[in-house]
């Protein structure tokens, strides 16, 4: 099912959704990783204040709270409060965020979207009227403003101006770019809402928002009646799971150096030709650690070899339609999505 033509039907008054404003209005009482409220018919509101992500989701049945009248989830835009984020200006997000709010598989639920100031400055809501695990996928995007330093968002900005938005964030938060160890072919299983695409047929499915045959209109599976933290990875791919959260290991740019004749030739050139890590990676933490993994995994791509070959490549492969284009289509230099 393509994300656009998942029904989608909220049903919640202005007392509820007042009521998620002003929980998301008392930031001084807000600590930890997340904040956030779940909001039951008639405005009464659930509040989970100091944790450490949005798992509490997943145990509302278990605990007996409010099925069948959970209404609306609110949950905070964190950067204010981030140890990595809050002494730089939320502007170094704005693209991020708009991508999120205006273009992202997030942008049909997230109900205050027009109110880019409230989103910016406090936080979102979302219906409790759609699938639990892709309301849990939306939710974990949301915590990025606190846990992913500024640096993601900045190559976000710089990646988006080339490729389309949503191959833009897989490679600025759902790879080890985003995390410390410089690779954008090593994979996040934690905090994420993905891991790295392991096809390039799941980016494409993502960027296109197929999100394939795991994405059903089943109001039973709506938080509203039911709660999970699992089967969001599945989305947009046919690789079974390895595990409640993970499918299987491997990546879209592994299958492009070990497939693609061309690419690798590309990447092979460049690395004759660029000898050491030219662009400071400033995900980098370890910088004994490049040298060592690439002689055993060839396929791990500096953020230098992201930006000057893995990118270019990738522009080259959308057309205006956001599909993999035909060798009779022209790439163009940026891509908006619906």
């Amino acid at each position: 099912m393509n994300i656009k033509d998942y029904p989608f039907n909220p049903k919640f008054s202005d007392v509820e959704m007042e009521a998620a404003k002003k929980f998301l209005s008392e930031k001084a009482s807000f600590s930890e990783t997340v904040n956030f409220a779940v909001i039951v018919d008639g405005g009464g509101t659930l509040s989970h204040r100091g944790s450490g992500c949005h798992g509490r989701i997943g145990s509302y049945d278990s605990r007996g709270l409010h099925k069948g009248s959970r209404c609306l989830v609110a949950t905070e835009n964190g950067w204010a409060r981030s140890y990595h984020n809050s002494k730089t200006p939320v502007d170094v997000a704005e693209p991020f965020l708009r991508w999120f709010l205006y273009e992202s598989f997030a942008s049909r639920f997230i109900l205050n979207k027009d109110d880019f100031e409230f989103c910016r400055d406090h936080g979102f809501i979302f219906s409790a009227d759609m699938d639990c695990s892709l309301l849990i996928n939306c939710l974990i995007v949301t915590r990025h403003f606190f846990e992913v330093p500024k640096e993601a968002f900045k190559l976000f900005t710089e990646l988006s101006e080339v490729v389309p938005g949503a191959v833009a964030y897989s490679l600025a938060f759902n790879t080890g770019l985003s995390c410390g160890n410089g690779y954008s072919t090593t994979n996040i299983y934690t905090h994420r809402a993905w891991p790295i695409w392991p096809t390039m047929a799941s980016l494409e499915n993502f960027v296109n928002g197929e999100f394939t045959d795991n994405l059903k209109d089943d109001p039973k599976k709506h938080f509203r009646n039911f709660s999970t933290l699992y089967g969001g990875a599945t989305y947009c791919t046919h690789l079974k799971l390895t595990s409640p959260m993970y499918v299987d290991s491997g990546s879209f740019i592994r299958e492009l150096v070990d497939g693609n004749k061309e690419y690798k030739q590309a990447l092979s050139e460049f690395r004759k030709d660029k000898v050491g890590n030219k662009i400071v990676n400033p995900f980098l933490r370890n910088t004994g650690l490049q040298d060592t993994q690439r002689q055993s995994q060839p396929w791990l791509h500096s953020l230098e070899e992201t930006k000057e070959v893995l990118v270019p490549h990738l522009a080259t492969l959308f057309n205006e339609n956001c599909s993999i284009k035909s060798e009779e289509t022209q790439p163009v230099k940026e891509i908006i999505l619906v």
